[in-house]
């Protein structure tokens, strides 16, 4: 990973962007994979901040930036044949503590990052999309269970009380 523009110094927990747009190229040999995702774990951001951005010219929608993983899938034409990635990360807020007499810290910060990483969404999509499957599958076999033990313990003919009496 190579910080391009727009980040403080490395801190021991990550990197703070400098200002509201940061730029960083990734090196991914992926180039034979169709399903790509960019990850960014954001270790702190402003109230309301909105994170987008844009990945090889592709744009990327604009997602509210909590303390928490922020995924997006990439276009595959944005990544195709791509040994570098060039992510520009843009935020909608930056502020200087200082200023807003949040702290001492005079620097400029728009978000608080661990982590950026390019990842491969095959595994993780077949997992997700298996284990919800194998869920839809499990429901519907107990509601078939319960549907035919409700008629077997029911004598014919006998119907349970209606609600108005």
């Amino acid at each position: 990973m190579v910080c391009v523009r727009g980040w403080h110094a490395a801190e021991s927990w990550g990197r703070w962007t400098d200002g509201p747009e940061a730029q960083v190229l990734l090196d991914a040999d992926l180039t034979n994979t169709k399903k790509l995702a960019l990850s960014i774990e954001i270790a702190n951001a402003w109230p309301d901040c909105q994170v987008s951005a844009v990945v090889n010219g592709a744009p990327l929608e604009a997602r509210l930036a909590p303390n928490r993983v922020v995924r997006w899938k990439l276009p595959y034409s944005a990544t195709s044949r791509q040994r570098m990635i060039n992510v520009v990360i843009k935020m909608s807020r930056a502020v200087r503590p200082a200023q807003e007499q949040l702290g001492a810290d005079e620097r400029l910060l728009g978000i608080a990052i661990r982590t950026i990483r390019i990842e491969r969404l095959d595994g993780w999509w077949r997992s997700l999309t298996g284990y919800l499957k194998l869920r839809a599958r499990y429901h519907s076999l107990v509601f078939q269970v319960r549907s035919r033990l409700t008629r077997h313990l029911q004598p014919a003919g006998h119907y349970p009380p209606s609600a108005n009496g």
